[in-house]
C-alpha cells in the first residue's frame, strides 16, 4: 500500500521557510489549500500563476483578501525590523512594502497600534508615507492627512516621496477633506510654515477637484 507523503513533504518545506519570496508565499499558499483553508475561486487563482516573479501581485492580493497566515505574518513582521532603522531617502522594495502592508492589515488591534506608532516615529518620509497608504486605503482620508501633512514640515523632502504624496492628496480629495483643509488654514494664527503647507495642500486639492 502507498503511503501519501505529500502532506508531509509540502509541510518539511514549509517550516524551511523564512522570508516572502514569491515561491515560498505559493508554497505557504499550496498548504492551505491542502488543509481546506481556501475556497475554489482562491484555489482557482493560485492555478492562474505561471509565472511567478511576473503574478506575484496576484499571489499579495490573494494574500489580502484571505484570513491571515500566521507564518507569513510572522516573516512579514521579522521582515520589519529592517525599516525601524531607514534613515534619509532608502528605498523600500515592492517586497518589503507588501510586507508592511500585510502586517499592517492583518495584526491584531493592539499590534496594529504599536507598529502604526513606530512607523511614525520613523526618520524617513518612505517610512510615514507607507503609514499614510494604510490609512488611505481604510477610507480614512482625515487620519492619512494628518500624516501627510508632518512628512511635509520636512524642508529635505525627496523628489519621489513629494511626487506620491501630491498623488496621496489629489486622491483623498473631496469636498469634505477640501472643507477640512479651508478652517485648517483659517484656524492657523502666526505660524508661517504651517499655512504654507495648508496652502500648498489646498492647491494641489483644487487642480485635482476640477
Amino acid at each position: 500500500m502507498m503511503k501519501n507523503t505529500s502532506i508531509k513533504n509540502t509541510v518539511s518545506k514549509s517550516e524551511k521557510i523564512d522570508n516572502l519570496d514569491i515561491k515560498n508565499i505559493l508554497e505557504i499558499l499550496k498548504q492551505q489549500e491542502i488543509e481546506n483553508k481556501l475556497n475554489k475561486e482562491q484555489i482557482e487563482i493560485i492555478k492562474k500563476i505561471k509565472n511567478p516573479k511576473k503574478d506575484k501581485e496576484i499571489a499579495w492580493s490573494l494574500l489580502f483578501e484571505i484570513d491571515p497566515i500566521e507564518k507569513i505574518l510572522n516573516i512579514a513582521k521579522q521582515e520589519m525590523q529592517k525599516i525601524y532603522t531607514f534613515e534619509g531617502h532608502q528605498i523600500i522594495s515592492n517586497e518589503l512594502r507588501h510586507a508592511i502592508a500585510y502586517v499592517l492589515l492583518k495584526s491584531n488591534n493592539e499590534d496594529f497600534k504599536k507598529i502604526i506608532h513606530k512607523l511614525m516615529l520613523s526618520k524617513s518620509n518612505a517610512v510615514k508615507l507607507i503609514a499614510s497608504e494604510y490609512y488611505l486605503y481604510k477610507k480614512n482620508n482625515h487620519k492619512a492627512m494628518e500624516i501627510l501633512l508632518k512628512i511635509l514640515e520636512d524642508e529635505k523632502i525627496d523628489h519621489n516621496i513629494s511626487d506620491a504624496i501630491d498623488m496621496h492628496i489629489a486622491s483623498c480629495t473631496n469636498s469634505e477633506m477640501l472643507s477640512f483643509i479651508e478652517k485648517k488654514i483659517e484656524s492657523n494664527i502666526g505660524n508661517k510654515k504651517t499655512k504654507e503647507i495648508l496652502n500648498y495642500v489646498l492647491s494641489i486639492m483644487k487642480i485635482s477637484i476640477k
